[in-house]
């Protein structure tokens, strides 16, 4: 058998481009997290916590390493967190938007009313989800849906 080949391409220039632009967004992403006055997180595609902001850390009280893999569920009060697991779990499996207004058990051990929104990264790039959390007035949007 005779295998020829015609024509061969350098791409090392493209690949050095995208992987330099790659790391920029990186960079970037993380700069903004650091300062951001909301907590941020992300997960992988199971579902897992890899990383949150300093600013998640100081709303929970919990340091990071208490807070990945399924350790941000500790904040969630017990009432509260069948709900919170089941919604989760199915915006992860099915790839959705997650969008929940919940207690949680703030720094100073009072549960405080927080939103949770998360966004599915896109598969080929992670697949897991990026997502904030930040405090809010007991029963906010309830009075808004009332009228």
């Amino acid at each position: 058998m005779h295998v020829e080949i015609r024509h061969l391409r350098d791409l090392t220039e493209q690949v050095t481009k995208r992987y330099s632009w790659l790391e920029r967004d990186l960079y970037m992403f993380k700069a903004l997290a650091e300062i951001s006055l909301v907590g941020v997180f992300s997960s992988d595609a199971n579902g897992l916590i890899e990383y949150v902001n300093p600013k998640m850390e100081w709303l929970t009280g919990l340091s990071s390493d208490n807070l990945l893999g399924q350790g941000w569920l500790k904040i969630i009060p017990e009432d509260k967190q069948e709900r919170f697991k089941e919604e989760w779990a199915y915006c992860v499996s099915h790839k959705k938007v997650f969008h929940i207004q919940t207690e949680y058990i703030s720094y100073r051990k009072e549960n405080v009313w927080a939103v949770f929104l998360a966004n599915p990264i896109l598969p080929s790039l992670h697949g897991g989800h990026l997502g904030v959390i930040t405090d809010i007035p007991k029963g906010y949007g309830q009075d808004r849906r009332k009228k």
